[in-house]
């Protein structure tokens, strides 16, 4: 059940993702087109034959979920660096366990508990580095998008509150084994 959750939200990323590539195309592509055309351009800088509220909606719902993942990495700074300390730890408890009790049940009990925690920390950090590419993807379409509706490419700020510092701190923790 967890598994297929787990799949549906990895789709969701990856339609999130799509939607932002071909929507940044689109628009790319329509203002060219115009540009080549000598066609005045709309007041909106909504080129095409698809309706402006279609084009206003699309561009809502990719800068939506930036933004919603760009609080999400914000807040997974803190679920990281918790494991990572109790990993360190039962890494430690284990290791002294091995050494002064080495047939102990509680060696074993601790090295189960380890394995549990570090699959733990596994699915997080596989989960945070796929929020991760989605949000680096989004933000990078998202600065295509407004710039082809006529903004500027410095707006992609009202919508990415990541810091630059906190995502370094979270993309290493991700990328790290575990500890």
């Amino acid at each position: 059940m967890l598994a297929e959750m787990e799949q549906i939200l990895i789709e969701r990323e990856e339609r999130s993702v799509r939607l932002a590539n071909d929507l940044a195309d689109y628009l790319e592509s329509r203002r060219r087109a115009y540009a080549v055309l000598n066609r005045p351009r709309s007041p909106d800088d909504l080129h095409g034959p698809l309706d402006a509220a279609v084009l206003i909606a699309a561009r809502t719902a990719v800068l939506s979920r930036l933004q919603q993942l760009s609080g999400e990495l914000a807040r997974a700074l803190d679920p990281l660096v918790s494991p990572k300390d109790r990993l360190i730890a039962l890494r430690r408890d284990v290791e002294e366990l091995a050494l002064a009790a080495p047939g102990s049940p509680l060696l074993e009990i601790r090295r189960q508990e380890l394995a549990s925690l570090e699959g733990q920390w596994e699915r997080q950090a596989d989960r945070i580095r796929r929020y991760l590419t989605a949000r680096d993807q989004l933000y990078a379409d998202g600065v295509r998008i407004l710039t082809a509706m006529g903004q500027n490419a410095t707006t992609i700020r009202q919508w990415d509150s990541l810091s630059a510092l906190v995502r370094i701190r979270v993309a290493r923790l991700a990328i790290s084994a575990p500890p």
